[in-house]
């Protein structure tokens, strides 16, 4: 579920005796994971040494650029996908690392095993940016308008969460949902819904490809709909769709997604890393992007990717274009 299920997908009740073991048997996971790329990172640099070579090559033509993607994060696989066109266009070999998690990614930064990545949400990842911190580079925020809330159809009677329970009926008293267990649900139950009085109105749950097939269902037969939603969403570039008023801040600010390197990048890339601070989108762009370089898989495509940056030229700075 994109950006958004990394950073949201733990918030809930309380924690079992099951869960806890859960959460042991994943931090030594990724302790193994990490103990592994610090191996791969040191023969890397072994080899390097070896061959006059690294990650440290200066200018387009000669320079490999390692971008570290999480998987599941949609924005940032697509992100990824784009920028790796963009600077093969440009004469740089461009390598997108698959990782299995943020906390692996972060590590991975940290270590050198790649260069950079467009997966960092603030304030969400904050705790990963504290612990390593002193090995990374902020290269600035691309997005500033993630969010989460409640949206519904474009001609919907309503324009705020504060009217929604003056409105259940022409919604039929519901709320679409997505997994019971997900910050996002979590959110509405525990903080819009008392913040707005829905208490009358059903918060629903299902798999998030129930929900949008629910939410298409309803927009295609011109009924209204309410549904949990996120920003950035390929589904918010297809369906007519808005997000409603939360003048109460129950869903919290919106927040952003920043690209970080490895520490040393700047120095290594000056030019490159100055036009990655430039990169600036919006969630219509974001929304776009995630649509068309994506497949149906959720995988980079690299022909959506290029037609993308077709469309969309200005995105590019100068140093790429």
């Amino acid at each position: 579920m994109a950006g958004f299920a990394g950073g949201f997908y733990v918030l809930g009740g309380g924690v079992t005796a099951s869960e806890v073991q859960e959460q042991r048997d994943r931090i030594a996971e990724l302790e193994r994971q990490v103990s592994e790329l610090e191996e791969q990172a040191a023969a890397a640099d072994d080899g390097a040494a070896d061959d006059g070579t690294g990650p440290d090559s200066g200018t387009a033509g000669d320079a490999s650029v390692r971008i570290g993607v999480p998987q599941g994060w949609d924005e940032t696989v697509a992100a990824s996908q784009v920028w790796a066109q963009a600077l093969e266009a440009t004469g740089y070999a461009a390598e997108i690392v698959e990782l299995p998690d943020i906390g692996v990614l972060y590590a991975a930064l940290a270590n050198g095993e790649v260069d950079m990545s467009f997966g960092s949400w603030v304030p969400s990842n904050q705790e990963y940016i504290d612990q390593h911190g002193e090995d990374l580079e902020d290269l600035g925020s691309w997005f500033d308008e993630a969010r989460m809330g409640i949206v519904v159809n474009e001609d919907a009677p309503i324009t705020s969460l504060a009217e929604l329970a003056d409105h259940a009926e022409e919604f039929d008293g519901e709320i679409l949902g997505i997994e019971a267990e997900s910050g996002l649900v979590w959110l509405t139950n525990e903080e819009a819904v008392p913040a707005y009085g829905l208490e009358d109105l059903t918060v629903s749950n299902g798999s998030t490809a129930d929900l949008l097939e629910d939410v298409a269902q309803a927009v295609d037969a011109g009924e209204n709909v309410a549904a949990t939603f996120w920003s950035p969403h390929w589904a918010l570039d297809e369906l007519p769709l808005r997000f409603l008023e939360d003048p109460e801040a129950a869903f919290g600010e919106p927040e952003s997604i920043h690209a970080y390197a490895r520490d040393g990048f700047s120095v290594d890339q000056p030019e490159l890393a100055a036009c990655l601070t430039e990169i600036s989108l919006t969630a219509e762009q974001v929304n776009s992007m995630v649509n068309t370089a994506l497949t149906d898989a959720g995988q980079g495509d690299p022909a959506g990717a290029q037609q993308w940056l077709a469309e969309t030229p200005d995105v590019v700075c100068e140093a790429l274009s």
